[in-house]
């Protein structure tokens, strides 16, 4: 009894660190300035189907940017559009989903549950009188039900786009 309470203890502080983990930040590096233009910005990044910018505060989502001359031209509602790099404050790309956020969100509280569940079914005694292995069932639990909860989450997830900031128009001191 007293090593099976032992273990569920072992295990919670263990899945404590383990969402604690999963939830730090990667990085913070995502929302760069870059130096240049926005239209130098956009030469140097590969072919992207859609952007986002801002320009005299208002946001605008595009498709299909390119570059004629030294403008800008996109498609804003169907309709296609010119921007000076001189007008743009920001400019973002879109870079990949929140697919592993979404999974993570919601597969670490279900391997957390599967492994509580695990745990308690495997330590019940067979019907020979010997106890369960808990450790094994925690795990099994914690692996089956973590990848069921995460998939739902990671198919929410990755319809929503990650916009990564390139550019941000430098304003002038003051």
């Amino acid at each position: 009894m007293r090593n099976a309470i032992r273990g569920r203890a072992v295990f919670g502080a263990g899945a404590l660190a383990l969402i604690s983990v999963a939830t730090m930040p990667r990085r913070a590096a995502g929302q760069t300035q870059s130096a240049g233009s926005a239209l130098e910005v956009l030469k140097r990044l590969p072919l992207q189907d859609r952007i986002r910018l801002t320009s005299h505060g208002i946001r605008i989502s595009a498709s299909e940017p390119s570059i004629k001359g030294d403008t800008i031209v996109a498609t804003v509602h169907g309709r296609k559009r010119s921007f000076a790099p001189a007008d743009i404050d920001t400019l973002w790309v879109k870079k990949g989903s929140y697919g592993l956020v979404g999974a993570a969100i919601t597969g670490v509280p279900s391997a957390v549950l599967g492994a509580f569940a695990g745990a308690s079914l495997a330590t019940d005694r067979d019907s020979n009188g010997k106890p369960g292995s808990g450790p094994k069932g925690a795990i099994w639990g914690a692996f089956l039900l973590g990848v069921i909860g995460a998939i739902p989450g990671a198919i929410v997830g990755s319809v929503f786009p990650r916009w990564q900031r390139v550019y941000a128009h430098a304003l002038p001191p003051g």
